[in-house]
């Protein structure tokens, strides 16, 4: 995977790892209810900048904008729809792979949102790939990703009790700092 196309598919994440874990849904059943106030803005991260709109708060949609750069004069408008979903008493954020293809995964994060930072912490490739390869998990491996497969509710208590052991990137999250609303 690209460093363009992991910054697309996961709020401008500041990994270039060619692991990733995707899901063949948004991960969680409940959408988060959205305050505005807390997530609309302009959020800075060393990287860049990014854009969050609340689309529907009731829904847990949200639409994310930013600038890439394309080239040595160049600059590219990028924006993505996100689905930011309660599993347990965590809220999960997922963004569609390539948003125009139908069989397109899901990139996913576990976020925070404490209405000056959004904290963001990626699923851990080399334990998710170890769950899918005993069977804890449904999903496939493909290369360097993990693909998860339909999740009912015993798989997603799995993922958030850390009885499986820690299974995100704790030690390096992506926090972007709000600077505007």
């Amino acid at each position: 995977m690209t460093l363009q196309s992991f910054i697309t598919l996961i709020l401008l994440l500041l990994l270039t790892a060619c692991n990733s874990v995707m899901s063949a849904d948004r991960m969680g059943t409940i959408p988060t209810k959205l305050e505005r106030s807390k997530w609309n803005g302009i959020w800075s991260h060393p990287e860049g900048a990014l854009y969050v709109h609340v689309v529907s708060s009731s829904k847990g949609i949200i639409r994310l904008a930013w600038i890439e750069e394309g080239g040595e004069k160049d600059f590219n408008l990028q924006i993505v729809k996100a689905f930011v979903r309660r599993v347990g008493t965590w809220d999960m954020v997922s963004v569609r792979e390539n948003d125009g293809k139908k069989d397109a995964n899901y990139l996913w994060a576990r976020v925070v949102n404490d209405g000056d930072h959004l904290i963001i912490w990626l699923p851990d490739p080399h334990k998710f790939k170890t769950l899918v390869q005993q069977g804890v998990l449904p999903g496939t491996v493909k290369n360097k990703q993990v693909i998860l497969g339909k999740l009912n509710s015993t798989h997603l208590t799995r993922i958030t009790s850390e009885k499986q052991g820690l299974l995100f990137m704790w030690d390096t999250p992506l926090i972007l700092m709000r600077v505007a609303e």
